[in-house]
């Protein structure tokens, strides 16, 4: 049975097994009457690299923990989706720690009053000096944590001001609209004290105990907690907002076939990352929900707009009309996508449906462009993917098929992880394979580097003239019909250019038994409100 999702982003996912405690943790729930009333089992493929907020780099299982454990400033909202569960809002931002703020009238100075009922596992309070702390600590590290922090600008953060126990303003360089919302995620407020009594921070240096061990405070505790094999979180009976259930076991399930054969035998109460087929040979079995939820994340071909032929916009233009974009969607996504072409991805505020609508398959006017574009053909080139990842392969080979009536002969290349990074961030290759989107669901933040002359991260080297000054407003502007109208001119000028094919965005899938009564979908794998029966 499937309930379809629409918009949102993230993912995750957990697994089974008998709990075993391990070292290394916060301190365990006092509140051992309750632990273990509801015990919901999520398997995920993919252990987290670290436990550590402010050096997790990866959007989904580096947080699938520490949303649990740790708590920040604001949180998204949530709507209802179909299937009768809830969806993360986006367009949404509530108060979390933070109960209430002002925002002063240039839009530099954001003064928060926090809550006055939180208590860290050690006793101390979460108060402002623990905020400006986390703050701190996060922007001196200098890791994947601060990016997000400063909402991809870095150094947009000048001051940190302690008013009062509980109230504290942050001073920006230049207005930011999107702030309230990137601090949904970043920074994870720890508890100073345990940081420090565990080797505190330093600039561009990972704590390793944090790496391994909780210093923060949320609805759950980290009741045990086995690297590569499972976690095991608990209620945490001193939280002001409860979570509605006691206990979640979250197993770090590697073996495709084994996280299928858990989700069938309902081993795994929730089951997230299951590969698009295996997902799709689930729909019809009566015990089982398939929700597909849109994310930020799109499956995409990278053109190296740096270098011959690709630095020629109908040559790539070209290249985008000889994709069947249809077909890919059932073969490689197995439905699970939303078929689109531009900048900003569906899931995402601001993206305009009209103006980003997919492309339509027409080799013959891709050979006519060929032909206008003064490129001679033929074409050879590499096409770089990474290895194990199936449905780039396929990808890759309907590429390399539909390209070749072009006269552009493709050489598709299996790099490991680490050399596919090295070579695409290095800017040393001429087209890529890529499943990528941003940690925050704001399309400023993901253009910032993306579609910005001269990044480093803007992989495929896209310049499109005037869009960088129309993004430079849209961040700044505070009303959301200027920041539409201004993607708007972003989306129009980013689509005449083709500087990319964005072949569809991805739906993540979850796959609840019978017995999972709330769900509810979010970039942060906020895990609070899940519950069975």
């Amino acid at each position: 049975m499937r309930a379809k999702k629409l918009s949102a982003v993230g993912l995750a996912a957990i697994g089974v097994v008998a709990v075993l405690s391990i070292s290394g943790c916060q301190a365990p729930s006092t509140n051992d009457g309750d632990v273990g009333k509801e015990r919901l089992v999520v398997n995920v493929p993919t252990a987290p690299t670290t436990l550590d907020p402010a050096a997790g780099c990866s959007m989904y299982y580096d947080t699938a923990i520490g949303s649990n454990v740790y708590s920040s400033l604001t949180r998204f909202g949530t709507r209802e989706a179909p299937g009768g569960f809830q969806e993360m809002d986006p367009s949404v931002v509530e108060p979390y720690i933070a109960e209430s703020w002002v925002i002063s009238d240039d839009g530099t100075e954001y003064t928060f009053q926090l809550r006055d009922d939180v208590t860290f596992p050690s006793g101390e309070p979460l108060n402002a000096e623990a905020v400006k702390y986390s703050f701190d600590r996060l922007l001196t590290m200098g890791m994947c944590g601060a990016y997000p922090a400063e909402d991809g600008s870095p150094g947009i953060i000048q001051d940190i001001t302690v008013d009062d126990e509980y109230s504290l303003t942050i001073t920006l360089e230049k207005p930011s609209a999107n702030m309230l919302a990137a601090w949904t995620s970043t920074p994870m407020i720890v508890d100073p004290s345990v940081v420090e009594e565990n080797g505190g921070y330093a600039e561009g240096e990972i704590n390793e105990w944090m790496a391994s061990n909780v210093a923060g405070v949320g609805p759950f505790l980290l009741d045990s907690y086995r690297p590569n094999e499972r976690a095991v979180l608990v209620r945490n009976p001193d939280f002001p907002l409860q979570p509605e259930t006691d206990e979640i076991v979250i197993n770090f399930v590697s073996s495709p076939a084994t996280l299928l054969l858990q989700a069938q035998n309902g081993t795994a109460d929730v089951t997230l990352g299951l590969a698009k087929q295996a997902a799709n040979s689930l729909e019809d079995d009566s015990k089982l929900t398939v929700v597909a939820s849109e994310s930020t994340l799109a499956l995409q071909i990278g053109l190296n707009n740096e270098r011959a032929p690709f630095d020629n916009a109908k040559f790539r233009e070209a290249l985008s009309l000889a994709i069947p974009y249809e077909e890919v969607l059932k073969s490689v996504a197995y439905g699970y996508g939303t078929p689109y072409y531009g900048p900003i991805q569906p899931a995402m505020p601001f993206f305009n449906a009209e103006l980003s609508a997919p492309r339509e398959y027409d080799i013959e006017k891709a050979k006519q462009l060929i032909a206008e574009s003064g490129v001679t053909v033929p074409v050879d080139m590499e096409l770089v993917i990474t290895q194990g990842q199936a449905s780039d392969k396929q990808l890759a080979a309907v590429a390399q098929s539909e390209w070749a009536q072009l006269g552009v002969n493709v050489s598709v290349k299996e790099l490991s992880a680490p050399d596919y990074t090295t070579a695409t961030q290095g800017h040393t290759v001429d087209a890529y394979i890529r499943l990528t989107g941003p940690a925050g669901a704001d399309p400023g933040y993901y253009l910032a580097y993306d579609m910005v002359c001269g990044v480093s991260f803007n992989l495929s080297g896209i310049c499109v003239e005037g869009a960088d000054e129309l993004l430079a407003q849209a961040r700044m502007a505070s009303d959301d019909e200027t920041r539409q109208k201004l993607y708007d001119e972003i989306t129009t000028l980013w689509t005449a250019q083709s500087p990319k094919i964005t072949v569809f965005g991805d739906q993540y899938v979850a796959v609840l038994s019978a017995d999972v009564t709330d769900y509810e979908y979010s970039n942060s794998l906020r895990m609070s409100n899940w519950a069975k029966k």
